[in-house]
């Protein structure tokens, strides 16, 4: 376990609101669009995955009279704020409870925000394992040559995965994990690619082994396959087909076909329920022992007291009062998975609420 000096961070990952100034007040609106299905329209360059040829079932358990008590307390809550997008809570491979704000539905595309980091970081290492590269501690451009001379590729795969490469930028902000302009240059406008954005990094790493969230991190990590496709290729092998998806997603590239790893993933609510299964029984060892103790090292503490209380494995935060991992993302985007008791609990939201959270998270685990 790496024991790194803690730097202030925030899981906003890509940074895009429209702010609108009421007197001393600004209104955030539109987070609801951007999360539901925007990112899928034709004017962005997205990857389209198929559906699983064999698609997982998500039965619906025979609730206790207090498991039916502890659903109807969650859906209170989750009625409460209109900032509530969808929920689904799931035990042992069996859907508790899926509400979903009106309007949206089983069919509706959630983009993940930061929560594809954890994504990007697991099939980083199923592919390693396959290529039979177990030394994470060596130089990224060992095997990237494209990221030769950047600072991504003189830092170790293992900072990377970490947040802890060093590579620096004046205009980072760590609590977007973004430096200037870089979603609407990626994105909106379409005037840089992924492979700029890194190399406007310094080239020689600073304070390296010390904690500061970037998407750039993430970003760097396909360039560990030959093309942006094959990056692609080992996410439809390793988690789609046998994750089970049932709809068709969508992973968001910029231009000139870069993956946008840090956030760009967009599923509807089961599938990405069954993502959350996958992951647990690959820690159960489904996909052989390489893989198990990949994921082991993932969900588990590399960085202690990274920020918000939370610890931080391979591209995911980790509780550290329980065996719970979490993908995060911005405005409200979460996912618990539960290695132990092989419990998920996702939340989709359109804002932040720390005391929602709590609530949801204490009621669905409550005894």
């Amino acid at each position: 376990m790496k024991n790194k000096v803690r730097f202030k961070a925030s899981c906003m990952s890509l940074v895009l609101v429209s702010q609108v100034a009421i007197g001393q007040e600004w209104v955030t609106w539109s987070q609801e669009k951007f999360q539901t299905g925007y990112f899928t329209e034709k004017k962005f360059n997205s990857k389209l995955f198929e559906p699983s040829s064999v698609i997982r079932d998500l039965p619906r358990k025979n609730l206790t009279a207090r498991e039916d008590e502890k659903n109807q307390i969650m859906s209170d809550l989750f009625d409460k704020a209109s900032s509530n997008l969808a929920i689904l809570a799931i035990d042992r491979g069996q859907v508790v409870l899926e509400r979903y704000k009106q309007g949206l539905g089983p069919q509706t595309k959630f983009f993940s925000w930061s929560m594809s980091k954890s994504l990007t970081a697991y099939t980083i290492g199923l592919s390693l394992c396959e290529r039979r590269i177990n030394n994470l501690n060596q130089a990224a451009e060992e095997i990237a040559p494209t990221l030769t001379g950047t600072g991504f590729g003189r830092a170790n795969i293992s900072d990377i995965l970490t947040m802890t490469s060093g590579a620096h930028n004046w205009s980072l902000d760590t609590k977007s994990g973004t430096i200037k302009d870089e979603w609407n240059d990626l994105f909106e406008y379409r005037r840089r690619t992924v492979l700029d954005i890194l190399k406007a990094f310094d080239a020689k790493p600073k304070n390296v082994g010390t904690f500061a969230y970037k998407n750039s991190d993430t970003n760097s990590l396909p360039f560990l396959f030959n093309t942006p496709d094959d990056f692609l290729t080992a996410f439809q092998k390793h988690f789609i087909q046998p994750a089970g998806l049932a709809e068709k997603s969508h992973w968001l590239r910029d231009k000139s076909g870069h993956v946008s790893a840090a956030g760009g993933y967009s599923a509807t609510l089961r599938d990405w329920g069954r993502l959350a299964i996958h992951s647990l029984q690959i820690l159960d060892g489904q996909d052989g022992e390489c893989p198990k103790n990949f994921m082991k090292e993932a969900t588990s503490a590399q960085v202690k007291n990274a920020a918000y209380g939370y610890d931080y494995g391979y591209q995911t935060w980790v509780h550290q009062r329980g065996p719970v991992f979490i993908w995060l993302g911005a405005y409200g985007q979460r996912a618990f998975l539960d290695k132990t008791n092989q419990k998920v609990l996702i939340l989709l939201r359109s804002s932040e609420s720390d005391e929602f959270v709590t609530q949801v998270t204490r009621t669905f685990w409550a005894p």
